[in-house]
């Protein structure tokens, strides 16, 4: 079983008794929905053969990036847009040499248009 606390520090607790804590977001991210595009987020990752704290680790660091990018952006969230940026930070921040979300640039991406760049901070 793991164990998956949502909040201001989300906290994960794997069946080993391992339990990360994943700080960030923004209080934007407290708006209807946004549990449920994670859960889904989560529920997608296992489903693809992620192990579940894994999943619960990347889930809640893409939620909570998508949240700060979107604050700094347009200074509101809204789930909709939370999901948008979901396909973008998983895409910029997969692969064999680059650990889950290692400092990188977002690139700008519909509803965001108007801003080219924007930095992420490090998790």
């Amino acid at each position: 079983v793991t164990i998956h606390r949502k909040g201001t520090t989300d906290r994960i607790s794997s069946r080993t008794g391992k339990t990360t804590e994943v700080t960030g977001g923004d209080a934007g991210l407290t708006v209807g929905g946004t549990g449920d595009a994670l859960a889904g987020l989560i529920a997608g990752l296992i489903a693809q053969g992620m192990e579940h704290a894994t999943a619960c680790e990347t889930a809640s660091r893409t939620i909570k990036r998508a949240g700060e990018a979107l604050a700094a952006m347009q200074g509101a969230c809204r789930t909709e847009d939370v999901i948008r940026l979901i396909p973008r930070l998983l895409k910029d921040n997969a692969g064999p040499d680059k650990p889950p979300f290692k400092r990188g640039t977002l690139i700008a991406c519909p509803p965001c248009h108007a801003i080219p760049s924007l930095p992420l901070p490090a998790f």
